[in-house]
């Protein structure tokens, strides 16, 4: 199993989705549309596409990927704390997708340990405050 955590992986994550994008972040992916348990936390990134979306690409430990394309304007809520002593930044977003209500759960650090996300914690504020705007 190899881990993906280099920018080139990213890179090549995110244009899979065939689009621009802006903010791209490395995250901790949860689905809570069903229930909450270890088997749903993934890992992927996250970024904002240049047509009004929130692109998502995650992984779960046996390196599946899932592709999610939300249009910003079908958001419904967006929470978002900073974990105090570490920074982290946990990201609470609720939205229509493909005509179901779904919640997904995003844990985004300032910084990835081992790998070369250099811009990690300014594209995750710019990300969380773009998100905040269309909730």
């Amino acid at each position: 199993m190899k881990l993906i955590l280099t920018k080139a992986d990213m890179i090549s994550a995110l244009d899979k989705f065939g689009v621009g994008y802006r903010c791209p972040v490395y995250a901790g992916v949860r689905n809570m549309t069903f229930f909450a348990s270890r088997s749903n936390q993934k890992f992927g990134y996250a970024a904002l596409s240049d047509n009004d979306s929130l692109i998502i690409a995650d992984y779960d430990m046996l390196m599946k990927e899932s592709l999610y394309e939300i249009p910003l304007l079908s958001i419904l809520s967006v929470k978002a704390k900073r974990m105090p002593i570490i920074g982290t930044n946990i990201v609470k977003l609720e939205f229509l997708y493909e005509g179901k209500k779904m919640r997904f759960d995003l844990t985004i650090s300032p910084k990835v340990i081992g790998s070369d996300f250099d811009e990690q914690g300014e594209n995750a504020e710019a990300l969380i405050n773009e998100l905040k705007y269309y909730a």
